[in-house]
């Protein structure tokens, strides 16, 4: 049976790592969402150990705005959402991004949701945005069904189930019978990389919902590999780099075809794309591997 009863409390929570030139403007947009006039706001703010002056740019908001700050030692994403959110009380928890801003409605309109479905968790398009050419070339490959994949959060659709979200506006209850968010996982390899693992985790644990795109990548490298050492060990000789070849065709397509970036942000599509697919394809491999 549905969960529909009326969530009212709302929570946003940030971890915050090294964004000293983003931290201001995330919370600015929570401050400026809409019709949250007659509801209980809490904003609370997990302080990693920042290198840069992000904390010093926190407390300049703490004096502007009712942020509460707790502080997150480790610097693990998960940790710190687990530290902000056992510093609410709140029936909704709104997970924001240092390195976001919230469009005025999103948090209405998550509530709305959240309260006519039942839904466990909801969230809208993650519309990535760069400056820099190369931050330029990533934004278009998030936001493109080459480079991610095509889900419905990175390139749109309509609304209905899906198998995730963007960052996400949780039910409360349904964080807590969860056991929260897991903390075992802590610049884009790497972060593509530690997707791929928790990607294949949750695959190993229900495989008859994988989504066949999640296997492209996997796909991806072991065919490279294969296909080099075929290669150098002469048994197939150049038809061992065909699935290299191939790639490497598709990659030059892509920024061939990708006509709203500069020639820079192009250029740097060849590099970002490579870093993304391998590093999330390697993770899975690996988190398909491991004993979890």
């Amino acid at each position: 049976m549905a969960n529909t009863e009326d969530l009212k409390t709302i929570a946003f929570v940030m971890p915050v790592l090294n964004e000293e030139g983003h931290l201001e403007a995330a919370v600015k947009s929570i401050f400026e969402q809409k019709n949250l006039e007659n509801s209980k706001v809490e904003v609370v703010l997990a302080l990693g150990p920042s290198t840069d002056q992000t904390n010093s740019v926190a407390e300049s908001l703490k004096s502007q705005f009712p942020v509460k700050i707790v502080q997150n030692p480790t610097g693990k994403t998960a940790n710190g959402l687990n530290l902000a959110i056992a510093a609410t009380q709140a029936d909704i928890i709104v997970r924001v991004d240092a390195h976001s801003e919230l469009s005025p409605n999103y948090t209405d309109l998550a509530r709305q949701i959240l309260n006519e479905t039942g839904a466990a968790n909801v969230g809208g398009v993650m519309r990535a945005v760069g400056i820099s050419p190369f931050q330029q070339a990533v934004a278009y490959a998030y936001n493109s069904r080459l480079g991610l994949g095509g889900g419905n959060y990175h390139v749109g659709g309509k609304a209905g189930p899906s198998d995730s979200v963007y960052l996400g506006v949780f039910r409360r209850s349904s964080l807590v019978q969860l056991g929260g968010f897991d903390e075992s996982l802590g610049r884009l390899a790497n972060q593509f990389f530690s997707t791929g693992i928790w990607r294949a985790w949750l695959t190993k644990a229900h495989l008859g919902k994988a989504n066949l795109r999640y296997f492209a990548p996997p796909a991806l490298v072991i065919s490279c590999l294969l296909g080099l050492v075929f290669w150098v060990t002469g048994f197939l000789g150049f038809l061992g780099l065909i699935p290299l070849a191939g790639y490497l065709t598709i990659l030059i397509l892509a920024a061939i075809f990708a006509r709203k970036l500069s020639i820079g942000a192009r250029l740097s599509l060849l590099l970002a794309l490579p870093a993304m697919h391998f590093s999330w394809g390697a993770g899975f491999l690996a988190g398909l591997l491991s004993k979890r």
